[in-house]
């Protein structure tokens, strides 16, 4: 048998091609292969990330499809994850399963419930700081309930007793969709949960290790740079499209995961 772990991380998308402030990226090492020639930008974070205390999702069941067996059950229970501690390339372990010999090219997940709670400083459109499913501040779709369906980037193919690794990475800015500001009046008066998710083969898949730096607007000396947390990382292949993107964390590290 084959043994594949589940783990998860939290993405946030960019919205521009430069970083406010002076911020810079610089390449680590890549820790195996990284598919096609690349290129990384840095951006502003559109998530507000310091406004937002917690934004959870709760799992109730995951499937990997292979190509000729079918669907089977990698996990199954009632897991709380909050998403937004899984940035700047950290990840939670979810469960681990054997697997039989095939080709897995794609997962469901049925996620039927979540939760946003923001932080004092956030502007609300009520009482109220925290919009979930319960109390109807946070608006479902009947589809994520149902299955949320998502192909891998590159297919696990087991063949022999080694262990594969699948990462499901949240996209947080697309899939909490504020209804309101949330910096001034009138303020946010309902949260919409659309999910964007992306399945990685982390067997296969590169790694880049980055520090993302600001310079505090003095470009000729290095001494004064810092790391710029919060700051939104894209790379992109050879074609100009997107094949990973994330948010730094504590002093501007961030690692991402690439295409095969």
């Amino acid at each position: 048998m084959h043994r594949l772990t589940l783990t998860l991380a939290a993405l946030l998308l960019a919205v521009s091609v430069a970083a406010c402030g002076g911020g810079s990226a610089t390449p680590g090492d890549t820790g195996g292969e990284t598919g096609t020639n690349f290129k990384i930008y840095i951006t502003d974070a559109p998530f507000p990330a310091d406004l937002v205390e917690s934004a959870s999702v709760v799992i109730n069941k995951i499937e990997v499809r292979e190509e000729v067996a079918g669907w089977q059950t990698a996990y199954e229970g009632s897991s709380t994850i909050d998403l937004v501690p899984l940035t700047g390339g950290v990840s939670a372990l979810l469960a681990e399963i054997d697997l039989a010999p095939g080709v897995y090219d794609e997962v469901r997940l049925i996620v039927d419930a979540g939760e946003v709670v923001l932080k004092p400083e956030a502007v609300v459109n009520g009482s109220s700081y925290t919009f979930n499913t319960a109390n109807g501040g946070l608006f479902f779709p009947s589809g994520a309930q149902t299955g949320i369906k998502v192909k891998l980037d590159t297919n696990i193919t087991v063949v022999t007793s080694l262990t594969s690794e699948l990462t499901l990475d949240f996209s947080l800015d697309k899939n909490f969709v504020f209804n309101g500001p949330i910096t001034h009046a009138p303020g946010v008066r309902r949260v919409i949960f659309t999910p964007v998710v992306r399945a990685v083969n982390s067997t296969t898949a590169g790694r880049v290790e980055l520090e993302a730096l600001s310079d505090n607007a003095t470009p000729g000396d290095t001494s004064d740079d810092v790391g710029l947390e919060g700051a939104t990382v894209r790379a992109l292949d050879g074609t100009g499209a997107e094949v990973a993107t994330g948010l730094t964390g504590t002093a501007g590290l961030i690692a991402l995961q690439l295409p095969e």
